[in-house]
């Protein structure tokens, strides 16, 4: 199962009595300034939750898989990576 973005934002909204539209505003907000930052190739931390970082997956060479005879080059490619805290991790498997 999984939370919406809407979804969250109702409960953020209920917990806190803050409008929707503000909430929606913060939240955009927080994903510009992770993604500017990881893009800059700083990685953001955020105390007792997690480090949002930027890894790099090296390019390869590897084989078409309609035609194993034919070897391609799979190029370098940036992803996303999370590392939860130890408080996190605690926190699920209570």
């Amino acid at each position: 199962m999984k939370i919406t973005e809407k979804e969250f934002i109702r409960i953020l909204s209920k917990r806190t009595k803050l409008p929707h539209y503000k909430l929606k505003l913060m939240i955009n907000v927080f994903k510009d300034i992770v993604t500017e930052n990881i893009n800059e190739g700083k990685s953001v931390s955020l105390i007792n939750f997690g480090i949002f970082s930027k890894k790099i997956h090296k390019g390869r060479l590897g084989f078409n898989p309609f035609d194993t005879k034919k070897r391609i080059e799979i190029k370098d490619r940036y992803a996303i990576k999370f590392k939860a805290s130890s408080n996190l991790k605690k926190l699920i498997n209570k």
